[in-house]
């Protein structure tokens, strides 16, 4: 059956995957000490491209990839500024 496999096998693992990221971003990020709101800024394209990368969405992955980069040059930004 098509619908067992696809809720059973593809929706497991991305959702598996998704709970497995978050719980290690949230361990990384307090680790490095993040405010609260870098943290939360950040976790929403880090947890996207975990979930596309072990999930097998190459699009969602291309697309995250993307705002990852913006939200990375954002923080580089604002740590080192223009002084």
């Amino acid at each position: 059956d098509i619908q067992c496999l696809f809720v059973s096998e593809i929706i497991g693992s991305v959702t598996l995957t998704i709970v497995m990221a978050i719980l290690f971003y949230f361990l990384i990020a307090s680790k490095m000490k993040f405010g609260f709101d870098t943290t939360i800024a950040l976790s929403v394209p880090v947890l996207l491209i975990f979930a596309s990368a072990f999930g097998g969405f190459s699009i969602v992955f291309a697309f995250s990839t993307i705002i990852a980069a913006i939200i990375i040059a954002w923080l580089f930004d604002r740590i080192i500024g223009n002084k």
